[in-house]
């Protein structure tokens, strides 16, 4: 397991390292094929050259895009635990004290369910 940790550590060092300098600089070689290419100078290997930089700017732009995401979705779930936490300590007491849990008919019998105090409460407005 440790081995496969240790190549797994290299690969991520060497596919992912300075990943915004890498698409910046294969985002300005594509860019000046292109601008020849728009010039006027279409040859066979500026077309292919052309074809597979943006291959590579497309695929690194995808990992950049990916990394992103993950350090959103890590932030996103910090701040839903922080929300979370927040929730239980302020909200929900809050809605418990403005709530009618208990109500008591005229006869003095005690309603408990919410569709007994539904019940009293629209029989009492109906009077």
């Amino acid at each position: 397991m440790r081995k496969v940790k240790e190549n797994m550590r290299d690969l991520n060092v060497e596919g992912y390292k300075d990943l915004s300098a890498r698409v910046k600089r294969c985002s300005e070689e594509l860019e000046k094929v292109q601008q020849e290419l728009f010039k006027g100078e279409i040859t066979q290997s500026n077309l292919v050259l052309e074809g597979n930089l943006r291959h590579d700017w497309v695929k690194m732009n995808r990992a950049k895009m990916d990394i992103l995401k993950a350090k959103a979705r890590m932030s996103w779930l910090v701040e839903v635990d922080f929300c979370t936490r927040c929730l239980s300590r302020y909200v929900i007491p809050h809605q418990n004290r403005n709530k009618i849990s208990v109500l008591e008919e005229e006869s003095g019998r005690l309603l408990s369910t919410p569709k007994d105090i539904e019940v009293e409460i629209v029989g009492f407005y109906k009077k």
